[in-house]
């Protein structure tokens, strides 16, 4: 895609395409750079857990199913978390 033809393409539609080798560890880090000072620290802890588990996934291919996936893992690996609770009993 040409310079010229980028342009137009972010003009028409508001948005730039996704680089095709873009993964998304680079998109946090473009996040970061401009936000290193406004987070906290539960959401600097999500993002660099986004970062190692999923930081190798390319732009292009995060979808639904990766994410599905993601929390799926998430979900065994936390103690408690997405168990149904047991009725308390008098």
């Amino acid at each position: 895609m040409t310079v010229e033809s980028k342009f137009t393409h972010v003009a028409a539609s508001g948005f730039a395409p996704i680089p095709k080798a873009a993964m998304l560890a680079d998109l946090i880090d473009k996040y970061l750079e401009g936000k290193a000072r406004e987070g906290g620290r539960t959401k600097t802890a999500t993002l660099a857990m986004f970062k190692r588990e999923l930081g190798s996934v390319r732009l292009a291919s995060l979808n639904a199913v990766v994410l599905r996936d993601f929390v799926d893992q998430r979900l065994t690996m936390a103690p408690g978390v997405g168990q149904k609770s047991l009725p308390i009993r008098s």
